[in-house]
């Protein structure tokens, strides 16, 4: 019975020290994201923790950003990568899911890390207006300007559309106008730019753009910076 007894202590001891053994093999594996809010349009950097180090373990990436396959710009294969995003992507989650190979078949060789994109700072349209006279253009200026000075830290952005018979620089008299209120208003002009596209029509819309927004939609459009007329 001693003997019996013997065995059965000496078989519970040799498996609590192969389990322990085996636990020991498997390292702790950690995936983290980025430390700073990630904008549309930057990179987000993801980086893998392997406790204890295997030099010999070979690491695959795979990246998704919301419903598509996210671009990885660096570092495949090793411990860090950056992926690039899209000013598309705002809102959406990016999730980072490294799998390591060469580890024992009974140890759990993945982990993942997500993060989400922030929305997309966009300008907010303040007025718009066709072919007016002078002095009408004049009082929606007044307004235009009321909303940049309640909101200083903000630029103002002007879309300007001009028939076959106007030109893009500041012999087009609307904008002329536009830059001589500015003056006479004492607002800074370094503040504004203006995008000016040919469209077949005579037209302006007046943006109101917050800190690190770009700029409304301009394709194609020549752009006239208010600090080149100062």
């Amino acid at each position: 019975m001693r003997v019996v007894f013997f065995l059965l202590v000496f078989a519970f001891a040799f498996a609590s020290q192969s389990f322990g053994q085996v636990d020991a093999e498997c390292p702790e594996i950690k995936v983290l994201g980025p430390s700073r809010i990630v904008m549309p349009g930057d990179t987000a950097v993801f980086v893998v923790s392997v406790t204890p180090v295997k030099h010999d373990a070979v690491l695959q990436w795979t990246v998704q950003i919301g419903d598509r396959e996210g671009s990885i710009e660096s570092g495949q294969g090793t411990a860090k990568v950056v992926v690039s995003t899209t000013r598309k992507d705002a809102g959406e989650e990016i999730k980072a899911r490294v799998v390591i190979t060469g580890l024992p078949s009974d140890c759990s060789n993945f982990a993942s890390d997500s993060v989400v994109i922030d929305s997309l700072i966009e300008g907010q349209p303040v007025d718009e207006f066709g072919d007016i006279d002078s002095d009408d253009m004049r009082a929606r200026l007044d307004s235009f300007f009321v909303e940049l000075q309640n909101n200083p830290k903000h630029s103002g952005f002007v879309q300007v559309y001009i028939d076959d018979e106007e030109g893009f620089d500041l012999g087009n008299k609307r904008i002329k106008l536009f830059v001589e209120h500015v003056r006479f208003r004492n607002m800074d002009i370094t503040r504004f730019q203006f995008g000016v596209s040919r469209l077949g029509i005579r037209s302006m819309k007046l943006w109101s753009v917050p800190p690190g927004a770009e700029n409304p939609n301009c394709d194609g459009c020549v752009l006239i910076n208010g600090k080149d007329l100062k």
